[in-house]
């Protein structure tokens, strides 16, 4: 029988996302419901009785930490797994305290995920507390092992580091930290030389190595390409000291020898083993946080934005983008901008969903101003290039400014395009005529379609078709008249009703007024009666 799995998250994206994020039957597993809010997911488990839950800590209506303690009072044997953003990382202790199997931030991956879900269902075995010792046990050795630090051992993580690298864990806490060249710098020395970039990455990390003991008390935990992974110790009654006392002068020296600028990103900090991944995991989170805030040192704990922005937002602000560009109301550049700030806040943390939204974006107004005919030049082509620029950026401002590049040549093909957007908006107007004129149409349905006011639609249609919309539309209507008189047998009535005039005698009027004949003794003309 299959474990039974909850997801819940306020986000419809998300939830969709963590269901296809794994392959649930590989942990004997199923999603049996999603849940949007706090009080579905509470009316969910008492319908489904879940093994697990997998929810977001922070929702509308009931918290996922209400409907944990709710569980724990109803003594559901129901394991938690919570994610969240950053922002609400500062729950994370007191989840585990009241008996979260696991803390996920997001964005959360599958391997994360599916290790979270075993462990859940290792909770709900017989031999609940040795599993559970010893997947959290394995976890820690893995971590460190994986880097060739430590061979097989048994001890516990306390015992690990003091037998191992002679540090006492007594009273102290430990904080990732991922430091590495910042990646501006990076990209110009890789530019210059990979061969030197190279050299002196491995100078850089090795002489950190060499200073751990002397400004902190670490370890090298994993070498990447971007960053150094260490783990530092430090006394619990100085935290709050640990990056002006330890981290800044070892940054500082390591800068003036080698001459480069580094980037750091510290982690949270935590006395609990069962933590280290988290640990790191935030460490990594603040490292990654340059590209959107562009600080040589990041801390983790020091992060407290809260954005509530949504999809409708961003939906709304497209739609002013297009229509400034249409009327040409001068705000264009100022809109995109706002856009941009807006996608930014929309997925900070997520430099990969932020790229991501800001080519749908783009896409979206190139698509709509190819439909106006707007711009000549190949949709793709356009997009292609865009995002090939954008990928070779280092922060989210140098995306910005490359985008808004972009826009301002968009705007200069536009003007240069050859039709004026008078000309444009209008002939836009005359097909949508042709090809409704059967239907009810009036001048606020026109203007809806040229993207501007009424009393600048009626002026605007005077000045490039030398008439008013209802003459115009007459005139579409009476020639479509024309030809059913030409090639049907149609009663008056019945053409009357398909050229878009519900009174006949309407009809009548209007085609005698441009014809001098009316329907009728036009057909008699055709048959030479």
């Amino acid at each position: 029988m299959s474990w039974r799995v909850i997801i819940a998250d306020d986000e419809a994206v998300i939830r969709n996302g963590m269901k296809n994020l794994i392959d649930w039957s590989l942990v004997d597993a199923e999603v049996v419901a999603l849940a949007e809010d706090g009080s579905q997911l509470e009316a969910y488990m008492d319908v489904y009785m879940p093994d697990i839950v997998v929810s977001d800590i922070k929702m509308p209506g009931l918290t996922g930490l209400q409907v944990l303690a709710n569980a724990k009072e109803k003594s559901q044997n129901t394991q938690f797994i919570f994610i969240s953003g950053y922002s609400e990382f500062s729950y994370a202790k007191e989840a585990m305290k009241n008996g979260a199997v696991d803390y996920l931030l997001k964005p959360v991956r599958a391997d994360e995920l599916e290790q979270a879900v075993r462990k859940a269902i290792g909770n709900r075995t017989d031999h609940e507390t040795v599993k559970v010792f010893r997947e959290e046990k394995s976890e820690l050795e893995d971590l460190i092992r994986n880097a060739g630090c430590l061979p097989e051992v048994t001890e516990t993580f306390e015992q690990m580091v003091l037998n191992r690298y002679r540090i006492d864990l007594s009273e102290k806490v430990f904080v990732g930290v991922c430091i590495g060249i910042r990646p501006d710098i990076a990209a110009k020395l890789e530019q210059t030389s990979f061969e030197r970039y190279n050299l002196i990455r491995f100078a850089v990390y090795n002489r950190i190595s060499e200073l751990l003991g002397e400004y902190v008390e670490g370890v090298v935990v994993r070498r990447e390409d971007a960053c150094l992974q260490l783990l530092v110790f430090w006394p619990e009654k100085e935290e709050g000291t640990l990056y002006e006392s330890g981290i800044l002068p070892m940054k500082k020296q390591i800068e003036d020898e080698y001459q480069v600028r580094l980037l750091i990103g510290i982690g949270m900090p935590s006395s609990s083993p069962e933590q280290l991944k988290n640990a790191f995991r935030t460490a990594k989170y603040a490292f990654d946080l340059y590209y959107y805030e562009e600080r040589p040192i990041i801390l983790f704990q020091e992060l407290h934005k809260s954005f509530e922005e949504s999809n409708e937002e961003f939906n709304r602000m497209t739609d002013i983008v297009f229509r400034s560009i249409v009327s040409r109301d001068g705000e264009t550049l100022k809109n995109v901008m706002d856009t941009l700030i807006l996608i930014g806040k929309m997925f900070y943390g997520n430099r990969f969903a932020t790229e991501n939204r800001c080519m749908h974006f783009t896409g979206m107004i190139a698509e709509k101003l190819m439909q106006y005919r707007m711009i000549q030049k190949d949709f793709y082509e356009l997009q292609d290039n865009l995002q090939e620029r954008i990928e070779k950026k280092n922060t989210y401002r140098e995306v910005m400014d490359e985008i808004m590049l972009y826009y301002e040549e968009l705007l200069h093909h536009i003007s240069e395009a050859g039709k004026s957007r008078e000309s444009i908006l209008i002939e836009d107007v005359k097909q949508y005529i042709r090809d409704h004129y059967m239907e009810e149409i009036s001048i606020s349905l026109l203007s809806d379609v040229a993207c501007v006011s009424k009393n600048y639609f009626s002026a605007l249609f005077k000045k490039e078709t030398g008439m008013n919309y209802k003459a115009y539309l007459t005139k579409v209507r009476m020639e479509a008249a024309l030809k059913l008189l030409q090639e049907t047998d149609d009663r008056t009535y019945e053409i009357s009703e398909k050229v878009g005039y519900n009174n006949v005698r309407r009809f009548v009027d209007a085609f005698k007024q441009i014809y001098s004949v009316t329907p009728a003794e036009y057909r008699k003309s055709l048959r030479g009666e």
